[in-house]
């Protein structure tokens, strides 16, 4: 993965005009804009129902072909 990750990586080359300077983003500007936006909720929402539903069947389906044999 490590390699594929240098094709992601963003170009950074400097500009020297200050119109188009893109301002920095630090650790917890980046959380605060997170957790403000719809998007970032609903990722964890369907992980947590994703993996509520494969643990419900793991542990249930097996017990009951159990007791339907």
């Amino acid at each position: 993965m490590i390699p594929l990750a240098f094709g992601l990586r963003e170009n950074r080359t400097p500009t020297t005009n200050t119109a188009t300077r893109t301002l920095t983003q630090n650790t917890k500007d980046a959380l605060q804009e997170a957790f403000h936006t719809q998007g970032f909720w609903l990722l964890p929402i369907g992980f947590f129902v994703c993996g509520f539903n494969v643990a419900f069947i793991g542990l249930h389906l097996p017990s009951l072909s159990n007791s339907l044999t």
